[in-house]
């Protein structure tokens, strides 16, 4: 009978031995596992704290961009005022300029009618022009002056009532084709 209890003690420890040894193995692999686990999450917290700080980054960036944008706008606006007022001041002195000119023409005519005198800078060419009528019994005549130079730059006759343009090469032959000239000149095309 000793032999027998001997055997399942024998047993008995055995399997104690293997279970403890299964257990030992789990409890390995449960601690590779955690090891695992805990260095995905430490790289998972090392990505979270690159994505933070590129974040940040990026809102700095914004905040530097928005405060270029505002100075550029600024800017924008003061040069557009500083045009603003460069424009009305030259618009200020073509009226002076052409309404001068304008008014010698008038005291030299002798039985012309002068109507509707227009004075503009055109911005684009950076000149001062002034458009008038000169209405006698034979004839009509149309024209722009460049009031800086004094010289007439284009002009539109009637004799007769009917176009004349061996006047001048460049004598717009119809009052649509002169009009369209004069929206350039005035700078209102």
């Amino acid at each position: 009978m000793r032999k027998i209890i001997f055997i399942i003690i024998t047993l008995l420890l055995t399997s104690c031995s293997i279970n403890n040894v299964e257990v030992s193995k789990e409890l390995e692999e449960i601690k590779i596992e955690r090891w695992i686990l805990m260095s995905n999450n430490e790289g998972l917290v090392n990505e979270n704290i690159e994505l933070k700080k590129e974040v940040v980054r990026l809102q700095e960036e914004v905040v530097e961009l928005n405060v270029s944008t505002k100075l550029i706008t600024n800017k924008i606006q003061e040069n557009n005022n500083q045009d603003n007022d460069y424009i009305f001041k030259k618009t200020s002195e073509c009226n002076e300029i052409c309404s001068r000119i304008y008014r010698k023409e008038v005291a030299s005519m002798w039985s012309s009618r002068v109507f509707n005198p227009q004075y503009a800078y055109n911005k684009d060419l950076n000149s001062c022009f002034y458009s008038g009528w000169n209405i006698s019994d034979s004839y009509v005549m149309k024209a722009i002056v460049n009031c800086q130079t004094n010289e007439e730059v284009l002009s539109y006759y009637l004799i007769d009532w009917e176009p004349f343009t061996s006047y001048c090469d460049t004598c717009p032959s119809s009052n649509e084709e002169y009009e369209k000239q004069l929206k350039e000149y005035m700078g209102t095309k």
